[in-house]
C-alpha cells in the first residue's frame, strides 16, 4: 500500500472523520486528518494545501452540516482537489466521496466532479469492513487510467442508513427497534460463527504515520454501549438518544455471561474524541457499541453497530425502523427471540411485557437527569419529574423506583444536618414498595428498600434488600450500598472490597470514587485515597465536601500540611455545597491542628450558624475544635450513616479510651460493631506494615 489519504470534513463533523480516520488507520491506513482547523495560520494552511497535493486519495465527507455551510476552508480544500484532478491522468482514483447521512446525490451542495464518480454510504460514519477494504483496495492498486472520469475510483456500493436522537422520551414503539438491535448484539456474542475475528490489533497511526504501543484490549465477552448520536445535533432530542442507549445497556446487562461497562462511565465519552481502542481499555471491555437514532413523524430508525476494541472491524451493522402502530406485538416476542439467538433458557431474566407512555418515559428520562446532579435543586426538578411521570401512567413501575430512590438519598444527604423532609425515607420506602408491587423484577425497587432499611438502623433487613437488587442485577447501584452498610457493621475490609468491585465495573462514575477515596482513608491508606480522590476530582467539575474534606484528610496524614488547609479551606468558603453531613468537623480540625485555631473557630461559627439547633453535625464541628464535653450530647443523635466516622476516623482517637466515648457507642446502640470495627482496622494495618 502507497500513500496516504486526506480526509476533508466541515468541524461540525469532526466526530464522524475521526471514526472513519481511526477505523482506517487501525487496518494500517496512513490517514492526513488535521483537527486544528480553528488554529488557522499560514503555516497551517502550507501544511494542509501540501497534503492535498501529495495525498494518494481524497475523501471529501458530505453532509448536511456540508449542505447548510455556503463557507468554509473543507470548501476550499475540495476545491484544491478537483484542480488537482485537472493535472491527473483521466481514470486514476483519487476523489473519493463518503456520504454520512440521508444528503442525496442530486442537488449536493458538492462541485460538479464530485458528482462524476461512485459516493459510498456510511451512515453515522460508521466504517464496515467492507468499505476498509474498498479503500485499501484503491491504495493498493496500481494507479493507472480505470473507467470513467479523471480521478474517479471504482464504483463500490455500500450499506446506508443513518439515525439521530429526539427529547421526547422513549414511546413504547421504540423498544421494539431497541430490542431487535438487543437481539442481534446479542446473536454475535453467542450463536456459534464459522470464523472467529482477528484479535490482533494496530495502534492508531498519528497524521505523519508513526504507531503507538496499543493499549491493552481484554478478550472477554465484555463490551460498553456508547452514548448513541443525536445525529440532528438538536440539543431538545438528547433525552431521547440517551433513552435508547440506556435500555439498549439494561436489555444487555441482564444476559448471562455478558459483561456490560455501567452507564456512567460509557456516558462519560459522549462528546469526547477518544478512539475505540482507548474507550474500550478505560472501561477494561473486548468490544464496543455505538450508533444513533433519527425520528420522523410516526417513524424512528435506530442504527447500532458492534466493533471489536481489538482490531476496530464493524462485527455487525444494521437499522431497524419501526412504526407506532407495529410495535405493541412485538414486545410478546423479543424475549422468545433473544432465547433462540442465545440459545439458552433466559429464566426470569426476560423483561416484562410492557407498553410505555412516551410522555411519561420523557418525565421519567428528565428525572433520573436531574437526580444525577445530586443538588438541592436537582433533587427539587427531579421529584417534580418523576411526579409528572406517575400522573400520566400511575403503573410506571421504573418512575415509583425512580422518585423512591430520590427520596431516599435525599434523606440519606439530609439525616445529619437536619435539611431533609422528615417523611422522604418512608415515602421512598412507599414508593419502592409500588414499584416492585407492579414489576418484582425491578432491581431498582429493592435497592430503595435497602437504603430505607439503612437509615432506620435495621441492618439486617438492609442487607436482604441490597443482596436482592444485586441478584437481579449485579451492575445495580446496590454494590455501593452493600458498601456502606458493611462499614456501619465494621467490616471495614468487605466495604473496600465491595468499593474496589465498584469502581472497576464503573470506573468513570465520579461519586463511587470520593465514597472509595472515604473507604481507604478509613483504612488509613492515604496515599491510595489522595490518588483516587484526585481522580473522582478530575471527573467532577462541581467542588463538592465530600472530596475536599477526604482530600484535606488524605494531605494531613500524609504530612502535606499546607496542601491540607488549602483544601480545608475550600470546603468553608461555600457553605451552601451540598451535602455537608460531617465533613466540616474535618476541616475544622485539619485547621485547628495546623495552628489555625482562630481560623477554624471562625469558620465553625459559620458553620454552626446554618445547621438546626439540634443537629448531629454540631457535635461533629464541636469535635473538631476539640471541644469533647460540648460535643456529646448532639454525637448521641448521630445517625447510621455517620457511625463508620467514629469507628476508623484518626481525629477521634484521642478520646476512645473516655469512658464517655464508650458509653456513647452503648447509646448509639454500636458497641458490637464498633468492636467489630476496630479488630477490623487493627488487622488491617497490621497487614499493611508487613506489605511495607
Amino acid at each position: 500500500m502507497s500513500g496516504a489519504v486526506f480526509l476533508s470534513y466541515a468541524r461540525e463533523d469532526t466526530a464522524a472523520a475521526l471514526r472513519i480516520a481511526e477505523a482506517l488507520r487501525s487496518h494500517g491506513v496512513e490517514v492526513w486528518f488535521d483537527q486544528s482547523e480553528l488554529q488557522g495560520g499560514d503555516a497551517w494552511d502550507a501544511k494542509i494545501r501540501n497534503q492535498v497535493r501529495e495525498c494518494a486519495l481524497f475523501i471529501p465527507i458530505i453532509s448536511a452540516r456540508t449542505q447548510e455551510r455556503h463557507e468554509g476552508y473543507f470548501r476550499l480544500e475540495w476545491k484544491l482537489a478537483v484542480d488537482r484532478t485537472h493535472l491527473m491522468l483521466e481514470g486514476v482514483p483519487f476523489l473519493a466521496p463518503v456520504v454520512i447521512d440521508d444528503t442525496p446525490d442530486s442537488g449536493a451542495a458538492v462541485p460538479g466532479e464530485f458528482l462524476r464518480v461512485q459516493w459510498t454510504r456510511l451512515p453515522g460514519a460508521l466504517p464496515t469492513p467492507q468499505y476498509v477494504d474498498q479503500v485499501r483496495g484503491l491504495l493498493e492498486a496500481p494507479r493507472k487510467r480505470t473507467i470513467g472520469g479523471g480521478g474517479a475510483g471504482p464504483r463500490v456500493p455500500a450499506p446506508t442508513g443513518s439515525f439521530t436522537h429526539r427529547k421526547s422520551g422513549l414511546p413504547a414503539w421504540a423498544w421494539g427497534a431497541l430490542g431487535a438491535a438487543a437481539v442481534a448484539i446479542i446473536a454475535f456474542f453467542f450463536v456459534p460463527k464459522r470464523e472467529e475475528p482477528s484479535a490482533a490489533a494496530q495502534a492508531p497511526a498519528n497524521s505523519a504515520g508513526a504507531e503507538a504501543a496499543p493499549p491493552a484490549i481484554p478478550k472477554d465477552k465484555s463490551i460498553a454501549v456508547l452514548a448513541f448520536e443525536n445525529f440532528g445535533g438538536d440539543k431538545e432530542n438528547e433525552y431521547f438518544s440517551d433513552g435508547i442507549t440506556e435500555e439498549l445497556l439494561n436489555a444487555l446487562a441482564k444476559v448471562p455471561g455478558l459483561r456490560v461497562a455501567a452507564r456512567t462511565s460509557s456516558f462519560y465519552f459522549k462528546g469526547k474524541d477518544a478512539t475505540i481502542a482507548e474507550i474500550a481499555h478505560t472501561l477494561n471491555v473486548a468490544y464496543v457499541v455505538e450508533g444513533s437514532v433519527q425520528s420522523s413523524g410516526n417513524r424512528v430508525k435506530v442504527t447500532a453497530q458492534l466493533i471489536s476494541a481489538a482490531d476496530g472491524f464493524h462485527l455487525w451493522s444494521d437499522t431497524f425502523t419501526r412504526e407506532q402502530e407495529d410495535i405493541f406485538t412485538m414486545e410478546d416476542d423479543i424475549a422468545g427471540v433473544i432465547a433462540q439467538n442465545l440459545q439458552l433458557n433466559l429464566g426470569n431474566t426476560a423483561r416484562v411485557a410492557k407498553t410505555v407512555d412516551p410522555e411519561a418515559h420523557r418525565y421519567l428520562l428528565e428525572g433520573r437527569y436531574n437526580y444525577d446532579q445530586r443538588t438541592r435543586e436537582g433533587f427539587t426538578r427531579g421529584e417534580a419529574d418523576f411526579d409528572k411521570a406517575l400522573e400520566i401512567d400511575p403503573q410506571y413501575a421504573e418512575a415509583h423506583a425512580g422518585l423512591g430512590e430520590l427520596c431516599v438519598i435525599r434523606a440519606l444527604y439530609g439525616t445529619l444536618d437536619g435539611s431533609s423532609k422528615q417523611d422522604d425515607a418512608q415515602h421512598g420506602r412507599d414508593e419502592a414498595q409500588e414499584a416492585i408491587r407492579i414489576d418484582p423484577s425491578l432491581a431498582g425497587g429493592y435497592f430503595v428498600l435497602g437504603y430505607a432499611s439503612f437509615l432506620a438502623g435495621d441492618l439486617k433487613k438492609s442487607d436482604l434488600e441490597f443482596q436482592q437488587a444485586l441478584a437481579l442485577d449485579p451492575s445495580s447501584r446496590a454494590l455501593g450500598g452493600s458498601a456502606q452498610l458493611a462499614a456501619t457493621e465494621g467490616r471495614l475490609d468487605a466495604s473496600l472490597e465491595a468499593r474496589k468491585r465498584e469502581s472497576e465495573f464503573d470506573p468513570l462514575w465520579w461519586l463511587n470514587l470520593a465514597n472509595y477515596s472515604e473507604d481507604l482513608n478509613g483504612a488509613h491508606r492515604f496515599a491510595a485515597a489522595l490518588e483516587v480522590n484526585e481522580r473522582a476530582t478530575s471527573l467532577h467539575s462541581v467542588a463538592y465536601p465530600l472530596l475536599l474534606a477526604e482530600r484535606a484528610e488524605s494531605l494531613w496524614f500524609l504530612g502535606r500540611k499546607q496542601e491540607a488547609v488549602a483544601a480545608a479551606r475550600e470546603l468553608g468558603r461555600d457553605l451552601d455545597a451540598w451535602p455537608r453531613r460531617y465533613f466540616d468537623g474535618k476541616a475544622i480540625w485539619v485547621l485547628e491542628r495546623a495552628g489555625q485555631g482562630t481560623e477554624a473557630e471562625v469558620q465553625a461559627t459559620r458553620v454552626l450558624g446554618k445547621l438546626p439547633a439540634d443537629s448531629a453535625a454540631r457535635g461533629f464541628v464541636l469535635l473538631g475544635l476539640g471541644r469533647f464535653d460540648e460535643a456529646l450530647p448532639f454525637l448521641e443523635r448521630t445517625p447510621t450513616l455517620a457511625l463508620r466516622e467514629l469507628f476508623y476516623n484518626p481525629m477521634w482517637d484521642p478520646f476512645r479510651d473516655d469512658p464517655r466515648f464508650a458509653q456513647l457507642m452503648v447509646k448509639l446502640g454500636c458497641a458490637d460493631d464498633y468492636k467489630v470495627a476496630r479488630e477490623t482496622l487493627g488487622r488491617l494495618l497490621q497487614e499493611q506494615d508487613a506489605t511495607k
